[in-house]
């Protein structure tokens, strides 16, 4: 969400949408009651960036971590 400038809402619908690709954790779905424990891989979030950058909302995405992922200089962010 951060790295995005999304809520959890937003990020849900592309997931659900199969547009950003996300994992359980734990081995089950988050609840939709919020609090969602998903795991986004920087592959696949690099893939949505590339895929959807209409998507960024240039005043709340994190942009220093979206160009990292793109120019794939720092590839441990931490923040998946």
């Amino acid at each position: 969400m951060e790295i995005l400038g999304h809520d959890h809402k937003w990020i849900q619908r592309r997931i659900d949408s199969g547009a950003l690709k996300a994992t359980y954790h734990f081995d089950h779905r988050p609840s939709q009651l919020g609090g969602s424990a998903w795991h986004i891989a920087e592959a696949d979030l690099k893939y949505f960036i590339k895929t959807y950058p209409e998507e960024l909302v240039g005043c709340n995405i994190d942009i220093i971590t979206i160009v990292d992922i793109i120019s794939g200089v720092n590839s441990n962010h931490g923040k998946d």
